[in-house]
């Protein structure tokens, strides 16, 4: 069994319930959307994102409707930030295949993200959980904040190491990190837990602007030791979030301190 079948195997069958939601609550009457969720939905990516929120709430044992609609909310939240994205930078391509912007046209794109966007907010909505809520709508500011960070240090010849990290921070990590949150919260208990585990999910989103891997043990590795040396991860927190989701070769440990 690869790494990503490990993973998704204590999920497997509320994935596809997961699955089957998303493509629901993207169903439209008009012809120009479907043609361009239709595009989209021809390269889904791996949906690591509502992959982490079933097995952080499988962690308590409390995956329920609003884990479900929580995570549907966050892959389309970042689905959205994906073709807004593509618009800003120009870029032709996302996921091996054209992106949106470059098929249709720009006009096209940024409506698309803004239905992809509203839909997130719509399933949010529907957690009746205002914990989860509040995490969403905070998380569509950072990632907004992230994109503009980026915009307007394009051309910086002092692109420092602490921007890169908010950046990388505001783009990529809070996204996993919300995940961890949503699922912790959906009973409303307090995400205090969780933030020791962001601390890795920083490293992970370091790695993959670096690394195109498909190895995550080894992924997993090269993160807690950029945790340790940007936020001095504690001990036991990593088994505690991740032991179910894979199994690490090195004792957690080793890295912390």
């Amino acid at each position: 069994m690869d790494s990503i079948s490990l993973i998704k195997s204590p999920i497997s069958a509320e994935l596809e319930d997961f699955k089957k939601h998303f493509d629901s609550c993207l169903s439209s009457s008009n012809l120009l959307l479907n043609s361009v969720i239709a595009h989209i939905r021809q390269k889904n990516g791996k949906m690591m994102r509502p992959i982490l929120v079933l097995l952080a709430a499988k962690l308590y044992n409390e995956i329920c409707p609003a884990t479900l609609h929580a995570a549907v909310a966050l892959e389309l939240l970042h689905t959205a930030s994906l073709v807004h994205d593509d618009v800003v930078d120009e870029s032709t391509e996302r996921r091996g295949q054209l992106s949106v912007n470059a098929v249709f046209n720009n006009k096209v794109a940024v409506l698309t993200g803004d239905y992809l966007l509203a839909t997130a907010l719509v399933e949010v909505g529907m957690t009746r959980n205002y914990g989860i809520i509040d995490i969403v709508s905070k998380l569509g500011q950072d990632l907004a904040e992230g994109e503009l960070l980026q915009l307007s240090n394009v051309s910086n010849p002092e692109y420092s190491e602490d921007i890169y990290f908010d950046v990388i921070r505001k783009k990529t990590a809070v996204l996993f990190a919300a995940c961890m949150k949503a699922a912790h919260d959906q009973r409303n208990r307090a995400a205090a837990n969780v933030v020791p585990t962001a601390a890795v999910i920083i490293g992970y989103a370091t790695l993959t602007h670096i690394y195109d891997s498909k190895d995550c043990s080894t992924v997993l590795h090269k993160c807690m030791l950029l945790s340790r040396k940007y936020f001095l991860l504690r001990e036991n927190y990593t088994t505690m979030c991740f032991k179910p989701m894979i199994r690490i070769r090195t004792p957690v440990k080793q890295y912390a301190h």
